[in-house]
């Protein structure tokens, strides 16, 4: 779970990054450069916010993600050698 407490910083930092995107349009920038700028900047706030922070829980995180990669690409592998055997005796 995300802890919420850095939750003004995460705000400040959000509103800094449209802040950089409106002075861009101002200063003439194209509107392409503001609106990436303002999609690397809704990026940046959004995996801050969903990604851990502390240290433990980040390793914990990637941890996870990884047992679940292999799990979906065991179970992939699985129904793979499954079509195949099928194929192979139609019978089964």
């Amino acid at each position: 779970m995300t802890d919420v407490s850095n939750l003004p910083e995460l705000a400040a930092s959000g509103a800094a990054r449209v802040f950089s995107a409106t002075r861009a349009a101002e200063y003439g920038w194209p509107w392409w450069a503001v609106l990436l700028l303002a999609l690397f900047g809704a990026v940046a706030l959004v995996l801050r916010a969903v990604l851990p922070q502390d240290s433990g829980d980040r390793v914990k995180w990637w941890r996870d993600l990884l047992r679940h990669r292999e799990r979906v690409a065991d179970a992939k592998r699985r129904s793979e050698e499954r079509a195949t055997d099928r194929t192979r005796d139609p019978r089964a």
